[in-house]
């Protein structure tokens, strides 16, 4: 008789095998509910730092009309990185923006361009650091980072023995 044959099968892995499959539609259902809002959660982390490098308000970025030329380059800079960096196709940016699909291609252009400018592409690198999913735990199936409330130490007591009486 094989003596290999009931060895037990040594598991080095702490998860079950194929854990981070969705065992039922309505798991991929959630998952793919929890992506959509941390990306909307992204998008308006991103709107809002745009809008304070710019210094406008938030809700100039949804304007009807172009507006003034800041507000239009901060648009066009929200349109970019909400295509580029948060990954929403020209049509989403678009639909989100209420502008035309060759409007957000166009900015998408502008803004490439513009990456020429040392200043400029300086401010985008770190707008893109700011908002950036690729670091976001909670999109990369890491839990999140736990929260530890620290205690103060209790201030130590010098013990003056002149006066213990």
């Amino acid at each position: 008789m094989n003596a290999y044959r009931h060895a037990p099968v040594v598991c080095l892995s702490t998860e079950p095998p194929f854990a981070s499959l969705p065992r039922s539609l309505p798991e991929a259902r959630l998952r793919e509910r929890r992506f959509d809002v941390q990306r909307k959660a992204h998008l308006h982390l991103l709107e809002g730092y745009v809008a304070r490098a710019y210094m406008i308000e938030p809700a100039e970025i949804y304007l009807a009309t172009r507006g003034r030329a800041d507000v239009a380059e901060a648009r066009q800079l929200v349109m970019y990185l909400a295509h580029v960096e948060i990954g929403l196709t020209i049509a989403q940016v678009a639909e989100r923006y209420k502008r035309d699909r060759s409007t957000a291609s166009y900015a998408c252009r502008e803004v490439e361009d513009r990456r020429e400018d040392p200043f400029f592409d300086g401010l985008v690198n770190h707008i893109e650091e700011l908002i950036s999913l690729r670091r976001d735990p909670f999109l990369q199936g890491q839990r999140a980072p736990e929260i530890v409330l620290v205690t103060p130490l209790p201030k130590p007591t010098t013990a003056n023995p002149a006066n213990s009486n």
